[in-house]
């Protein structure tokens, strides 16, 4: 009896929010990238290397877009090279449409929740400069943010945690995620107030610090910054102060496959990404 092999990817996923919020409808999301792919645009991302759309494909049945993102070095055709058979300086003479230590990096694009997931190993800051870099040649720069989904466990630390010194949350309100209690009363809220952004910090002490268990709103603050900002805060363990940066952990989902395409397994590891931002 045969039985289908089941593969395993590791994602990462970036959440896109277009403002205000008229603009959020997946039509429009749709539009930006077809441009984005379309017009071959070309983004320095690091030192010599640039990053492009390679392909986009659908979309498919449940309206999921995929393809690929290109990483590789562009070397301008006038800059200097050496001759290692004269030892002369010489132009390089480089092709300017010619990458060269080209790496490809897959992804499953999903317009009405928002989120493309990049298939790892990838370089995130790279893929985040270039879609900020790539949608400003179409919008304004304060018409639309690019977050990458925290780990929740990391915020799920912060919440518990019994003692906090200090703590800064800065969140965007977001597409169309739904959100309960405190949650939704801030995202309408700024909506409403059409506060693109906001920062809140709080401060306590080692001696009388910060319990964000006892605080729906601030718990809220916490839990939309996972897919809506970034939380910094100093937290106390044993005595021993700790800074803990909600930007520098990343969510890494695991995604199971069967078949060759992981699209359709990714674009319900994104359904539950959202659904479980609506159980928060």
């Amino acid at each position: 009896m045969y039985t289908e092999q089941t593969n395993i990817c590791k994602i990462k996923v970036f959440n896109i929010v277009l403002y205000p919020e008229s603009d959020q409808r997946p039509e429009n999301y749709v539009e930006l990238f077809t441009n984005i792919f379309s017009r071959n645009v070309l983004v320095s991302t690091y030192s010599d290397r640039a990053t492009h759309l390679r392909s986009f494909y659908g979309p498919d049945a449940n309206g999921v877009f995929h393809g690929d993102i290109s990483n590789a070095i562009y070397v301008n055709p006038d800059s200097d090279a050496i001759d290692r058979t004269t030892n002369e300086i010489v132009p390089s003479g480089a092709d300017p449409n010619r990458g060269l230590g080209v790496k490809i990096w897959p992804f499953v694009f999903v317009p009405e929740f928002h989120r493309i997931a990049v298939v790892m190993p990838f370089s995130e800051k790279q893929v985040q400069k270039f879609l900020e870099k790539a949608i400003c040649c179409f919008r304004e720069p304060d018409s639309f943010a690019v977050n990458v989904e925290k780990d929740r466990d990391v915020i799920e630390r912060i919440i518990n945690a019994p003692a906090i010194s200090r703590l800064e949350v800065r969140i965007s309100y977001t597409n169309n995620d739904n959100l309960n209690d405190w949650s939704r009363l801030i995202d309408g809220e700024m909506r409403q107030s059409n506060a693109k952004s906001s920062t809140t910090i709080v401060t306590g002490t080692k001696r009388n610090p910060i319990d964000i268990r006892q605080s729906e709103m601030l718990k809220a603050y916490v839990n939309l910054s996972a897919s809506n900002g970034y939380t910094v805060a100093t937290v106390y363990d044993d005595d021993v102060a700790e800074k803990v940066d909600t930007s520098e952990h990343p969510l890494v989902e695991t995604v199971y496959y069967n078949g060759n395409s992981p699209v359709s397994s990714i674009f319900n590891s994104i359904r539950r990404l959202v659904t479980r931002n609506h159980e928060r």
